[in-house]
């Protein structure tokens, strides 16, 4: 059949969905979260890695090439080209400020041309047709080291005036702060769709805090790296005024942003992850125990952020999970280093799933396996323990000691690596065999390797 005749016989609805599945990219316009362990198939942490990067940039090849094949796919796929709005910190040469001033005047300028061509009685679908329809994710990058110039802010808050439908906002940039007028022309323009607001790497002021819980109404996710002073002010228990929270960051505020225990909201059973956070080391029982208090009984999957975490907080904190969460069945270790580990602790006794993850590799001594696997082998409902990175079984390959091995030989648990692939103990002689390359290695293969069990010792 040729493509002509093919495409008469195909109903538009049948062709976007086609295209649709050819461009999808799995993270990418979820408005949730999802727990690392009901991912199918397992990756890296999402809260690290929110989709490929690589699969996002063939989609954005793909949904170019699709329109301009005749002007039929044209008019059904130019809205999938702006599902997702991406504007880059530096291009290809490193130059910071020029690519980011490119892409948003770019932008700007296709936005304004649509909005001019609508027909101002309304008379024709011409409206459906407007650009500043299509967007629901806008991805900023920002560098520390070139703030933007005050021309493009400007040009940034105009085109953030234009989307009315955006239910995903995500910024990232080491140790940068989205401009507030940029922030606060999204809440106003977008505040009543967004679903998700993902920082990773980004701080928050406090005045930013107050309005997203303000213009909010349907917020479901709210992720931030480093839970600087924007989470600090207020109370967490206040959040669950967003009644379709599912997952939110919990940060530090001093004793006196409590709120009493007479509450005029109520916990919320859709909020069943949380991710507790510290920032400058400063102390978090306080908050940790006001919020698990209010919210515990429903919290399922918790991460623990100890990357700026005093080591008694970190084991207060899993001693707290205990006392107050009957249902956490998933708990997430986010670390700096392996060595951040606490040489013992005690798991809560619901936990079946333990997530490791750490930011940075390092050559860790044995002795930090050595105390993980020695606290896990009491605990009586663990099910599966998973390294949440590639790095860390490097680690742990480089690093085991006979001690290790031992403990590993007796657990009943199932350690895994980020795929969710079994990491298994096998005796040649005595010696253990590392002669063989990981699937995220260079040079390697992961559909070659993907059947095989990654060897431990």
């Amino acid at each position: 059949m040729s493509m002509q005749a093919s495409k008469q016989h195909l109903p538009p609805e049948l062709w976007l969905r086609i295209f649709e599945l050819a461009t999808y990219v799995p993270g990418l316009l979820e408005t949730d979260i999802p727990d690392p362990f009901d991912m199918d198939p397992p990756s890296i942490l999402h809260l690290h890695q929110e989709y490929d990067r690589k699969l996002f940039k063939y989609s954005m090849v793909t949904k170019r090439s699709i329109v301009l094949v005749c002007r039929t796919w044209y008019s059904l796929a130019l809205p999938l080209l702006y599902q997702v709005l991406y504007i880059p910190s530096q291009d290809s040469t490193g130059s910071f400020s020029s690519r980011f001033s490119e892409v948003v005047s770019s932008l700007l300028k296709r936005f304004t041309d649509s909005k001019h061509r609508l027909d101002p009685a309304g008379a024709d679908d011409s409206r459906h047709r407007y650009v500043g329809l299509w967007p629901r994710r806008l991805e900023l990058h920002f560098s520390a080291y070139n703030p933007i110039e005050d021309t493009d802010v400007q040009r940034l808050i105009e085109l953030s005036a234009c989307l009315p439908n955006l239910e995903i906002l995500a910024a990232s940039g080491p140790f940068t702060e989205p401009p507030s007028v940029v922030l606060e022309t999204i809440l106003a323009c977008s505040g009543a769709s967004l679903r998700k607001i993902f920082l990773p790497q980004c701080n928050l002021r406090q005045k930013d805090g107050v309005a997203i819980l303000e213009s909010c109404p349907r917020l479901r996710a709210l992720y931030v790296g480093y839970a600087q002073e924007g989470l600090s002010s207020s109370c967490p228990v206040d959040w669950m005024r967003a009644p379709e929270l599912s997952f939110f960051t919990i940060g530090v505020c001093s004793p006196s942003m409590l709120c009493d225990t007479e509450h005029d909201v109520s916990s919320i059973p859709s909020l069943q992850q949380v991710c507790f956070s510290s920032h400058s080391y400063q102390p978090v029982l306080d908050t940790f125990t006001h919020f698990v208090a209010f919210q515990g009984e429903y919290l399922q999957t918790i991460y623990l952020d100890t990357r700026q975490m005093m080591r008694n907080d970190l084991e207060g904190s899993i001693a707290l999970f205990t006392d107050h969460c009957p249902r956490l069945n998933h708990l997430i270790l986010i670390m700096e280093r392996w060595r951040n580990l606490p040489r013992s602790f005690t798991l809560p006794a619901s936990v079946t799933h333990l997530g490791l993850f750490a930011h940075f590799y390092h050559q860790d001594d044995a002795q930090v396996f050595e105390g993980l696997f020695r606290s896990l082998s009491d605990a009586p409902a663990l099910q599966a323990v998973r390294f949440l990175e590639p790095w860390g079984v490097s680690s742990l390959r480089k690093n085991h000691s006979d001690a290790v091995l031992s403990l590993l030989a007796s657990c009943t648990f199932r350690l895994e690596d980020c795929d969710g692939k079994a990491l298994r103990l096998k005796d040649y002689g005595g010696e253990p065999d590392w002669d063989w390359e990981l699937p995220w290695m260079p040079g390697s293969s992961r559909t070659s390797l993907s059947s095989a069990p990654c060897i431990i010792g």
